[in-house]
């Protein structure tokens, strides 16, 4: 990947489009939409622009959102597994339709502009990784992937220049683009290493230096730039693991936003880790530190609504129930359980990070199999994979009280556990009431020591 020095050119372009935009009077900016044959009843729209909240379907699967938004910004809908990306501009009215049940839903534009959603959808297909393509995009070697990505990028380049759109689009699309390509080759090694099953791989000097050359504290590109928060994200969660592990990983988060001067940054990283908190003993003062490190309203109010949503969940709180479907017949109960310890795996055939587990879970059931304490694993699967999952817990000799849930994510313990990612483990008391809603993984010396605490042997 060339060098290339961005920093004026973005610094300059940005400022232009931002101070022709504060001219502008105080507007409404509305998104409505209206998703045919939607099976859920909650789309969940998040932006550039400290936007990020769920809005609730009526009868007709419509929705209507006022932003208070201070500049133009990209914006993405999610609905179930699909995402369509959006270009909102400030004091505008963007209104779509789209039939969920096509095999390849699109939005259909009725307000606004529809070349630039088809743009934007045409791009997040080309740069979009999956299990099926990530070894012909990611596996290559060092030449080839360049190659690869610089026809995807040329591509994509050319289609914008013809693009009929304002130019302000089209000026803050091209420096997308850039972040979107550095963003590219700062992941190319962690792809190949998990392509390949290796742990070690050095690229080229030339794919790291605009990454290793790049201001990570910028606010004008925290504000306006997604694949940009998103490396300074990750950089700042790699660093506050190194410190702490993931005992302690939200609280050394916390100290390195302290040395962040971007509010954007700050905001950002903040939403992130706010999508998968669960609450520690000293949440209280997690919670009044997030809040004085948050700047934009948004952020305040994710904070708020994910303390809320999570204040049952900590410690010596009733556990929430389940009746699953057990893999040897009938259902089982949480209640069923009473009077022994029970750990909790919430893991899918799909993670692998969840089947990376099982060999240590195995050995712990075995270690624990006359202690008083039971194991179930809770397969959060969708309908189609129901007979993989079977084939699964036979082909591995998975071991313990192996259930599946009755609605994969949706399902009601698996919400009020609030679980967004897998694998999940979770830990109750003989009583049914909660010891731990995020409990060390199978493979943590952290788990046997808390098992000791407790007299589990």
């Amino acid at each position: 990947m060339k060098t290339t020095n961005i920093t004026l050119t973005i610094l300059g372009v940005l400022f232009l489009l931002i101070s022709c935009q504060q001219e502008t009077s105080e507007q409404l900016t509305i998104i409505k939409g209206t998703f045919k044959n939607a099976t859920t009843t909650e789309a969940y729209l998040w932006g550039n622009l400290s936007v990020s909240r769920s809005s609730e379907l009526d009868e007709n699967g419509s929705f209507t959102d006022t932003l208070d938004i201070d500049a133009d910004g990209y914006f993405s809908i999610d609905i179930g597994k699909t995402s369509f990306p959006l270009f909102v501009q400030k004091g505008s009215t963007t209104s779509f339709t789209v039939d969920l049940n096509e095999e390849h839903p699109t939005l259909e534009i009725t307000e606004g502009n529809q070349a630039i959603v088809d743009y934007l959808a045409k791009k997040s297909s080309a740069l979009k990784v999956t299990r099926d393509n990530s070894s012909e995009l990611f596996g290559k070697e060092p030449e080839a992937f360049k190659q690869r990505w610089d026809s995807i990028f040329n591509s994509l380049k050319k289609d914008l220049s013809t693009l009929t759109a304002d130019m302000s689009f089209k000026l803050l699309e091209e420096q997308a683009l850039k972040f979107d390509e550095i963003y590219t080759y700062n992941e190319y090694p962690r792809w190949y290493k998990s392509i390949h099953k290796i742990d070690t791989f050095e690229v080229p000097k030339a794919f790291k230096d605009t990454y290793n050359n790049l201001d990570k504290d910028n606010e004008i590109y925290a504000s306006s730039f997604q694949k940009y928060r998103w490396m300074i994200t990750a950089k700042i969660k790699d660093d506050a693991y190194k410190r702490g592990g993931d005992e302690r990983l939200t609280e050394e988060i916390i100290e390195i936003l302290k040395e962040k001067t971007s509010p954007s940054i700050r905001d950002a990283v903040i939403q992130s880790i706010m999508f998968l908190y669960i609450p520690k003993e000293n949440s209280a003062q997690i919670k009044e530190e997030l809040l004085n490190l948050a700047t934009g309203n948004e952020t305040k109010k994710v904070i708020q609504d994910r303390f809320k949503k999570v204040s049952n969940l900590l410690r010596g709180k009733r556990s929430p129930t389940f009746d699953f479907e057990n893999f040897n017949g009938g259902t089982t109960k949480l209640q069923d359980f009473e009077g022994k310890y029970v750990y909790i795996d919430v893991w899918a055939t799909w993670c692998s990070p969840c089947i990376a587990e099982i060999p240590s879970l195995k050995k712990l059931e075995s270690e624990y199999e006359d202690a008083n304490i039971a194991f179930a694993s809770i397969s959060v699967d969708f309908e189609e994979n129901y007979d993989k999952w079977r084939k699964m817990v036979t082909d591995k000799s998975l071991g313990g009280s192996q259930l599946i849930a009755d609605n994969n994510f949706e399902s009601a313990f698996v919400k009020d556990y609030a679980i967004r990612e897998i694998p999940r483990f979770i830990l109750i008391d003989p009583n049914g009431n909660i010891v731990s809603a995020d409990a060390p993984k199978p493979s943590s010396e952290q788990l046997i020591a808390t098992f000791t605490q407790l007299g589990i042997k």
